[in-house]
């Protein structure tokens, strides 16, 4: 019993991740796109290419656990 319940607060967490990480990643470009300077370019970049790595990352896990979940992704 405390096992699947471990497992079902671990599948909500990743859950919770995944949305905060496709969040991060969509504000991540909307920056890159509003930003001036080449100072802030680089850093811009690096910001896209890290939360998008993240979001790959946990969309890896979540296969690997097979979790489905049905969102409509808007970006």
């Amino acid at each position: 019993m405390i096992r699947r319940e471990k497992e079902i607060n671990d599948t909500r967490m990743l859950i919770f991740e995944l949305d905060r990480a496709f969040e991060q990643w969509t504000t991540a470009e909307r920056n890159f796109h509003e930003i001036t300077g080449n100072d802030r370019i680089d850093y811009a970049i690096f910001a896209v290419e890290a939360a998008e790595k993240r979001y790959e990352y946990l969309l890896r896990e979540a296969k690997n656990k097979k979790i489905t979940v049905q969102k409509k992704l808007e970006k």
